[in-house]
């Protein structure tokens, strides 16, 4: 709705938005399914800025696609995993949904509800081990790779059960390649628009000129006088999922001096204001 007030930054920037929240949201929905029931800090991406250089022991380096991409290679098997949850028949959740929303329906539903529920995913665990059986895969070889799980609810154990079930035979078979497929493609959409390689550190989070300069404008908004104060603009950032670490917000401020958006009424954060520059 802010940028449609302005036809011209609409139907520039307008590609740049869809690009960045549906990659925030994909990487935010891929640690939100790794932590299955349990709740999910929901914290920020760290990002670099394409003009800094960066080292390992930098938290842009490590709460960045580091963080995430330890977790691609279970992409696939949420997908399988939901893809038959979302055929059990639970009374008053409609499909589709996750985990999440299972915990919230087994929390409210009757007993004899659950233990149906339990009864069906019982079910498709027994298909599923029977179909992946016919490809040769030694079940009984693996147990102790997917039989643990620290759940005290009935329901969401046989879940975890299943799910890790699913992971387990994707890597430890011939089928990982197609696994490795359907995660690829995150990786290729984020190489493309939000990574940068940096030698032996591989690909880290980052943002171009251009883009941080645009989530700044979104960011700042229809403030009054259109400007925000820089603490209350680092915080803007994190509700877009978007983080900094010490190093990088200085290169952010840096940028912003010399392209004189800083207005300073003392030497302290509270007291400088980042104007907008479109």
């Amino acid at each position: 709705m802010f940028l449609r007030k302005d036809e011209k930054l609409f139907t520039t920037n307008f590609p740049e938005l869809l690009k960045f929240y549906f990659f925030i949201y994909q990487l935010r929905l891929i640690e939100d399914l790794n932590f299955l029931f349990k709740e999910s800090p929901k914290l920020p991406f760290t990002f670099s800025v394409e003009w800094e250089s960066l080292s390992k022991g930098r938290q842009a380096f490590q709460a960045g696609w580091k963080r995430v991409e330890v977790r691609l290679l279970t992409m696939f098997s949420h997908a399988q995993c939901l893809e038959m949850l979302n055929c059990l028949p639970l009374a008053g959740l409609a499909p589709p949904f996750v985990y999440a929303d299972i915990k919230r329906w087994a929390q409210q539903a009757p007993f004899e509800q659950k233990q149906k529920a339990v009864e069906d995913t019982n079910y498709l665990i027994n298909f599923y081990k029977e179909g992946i059986s016919q490809l040769d895969f030694d079940w009984e070889k693996h147990e102790k790779l997917f039989s643990d799980n620290d759940c005290s609810e009935e329901l969401e154990g046989k879940i975890e059960l299943f799910f890790k079930m699913i992971q387990c035979q994707f890597t430890h078979s011939s089928r990982k390649a197609a696994s490795n497929r359907y995660s690829n493609w995150l990786s290729l959409f984020a190489t493309a628009n939000y990574l940068k390689r940096r030698g032996p550190l591989g690909n880290t989070l980052c943002l171009s000129r251009p883009q941080l300069l645009f989530l700044t404008r979104l960011c700042i908004g229809e403030t009054p006088e259109g400007k925000i104060r820089l603490t209350e603009l680092w915080r803007e950032f994190s509700k877009r999922g978007v983080a900094f670490d010490f190093e990088t917000k200085k290169h952010v401020v840096n940028l912003f001096n010399k392209l004189n958006l800083i207005e300073k009424k003392s030497d302290s954060g509270d007291a400088q204001y980042v104007r907008a520059i479109f």
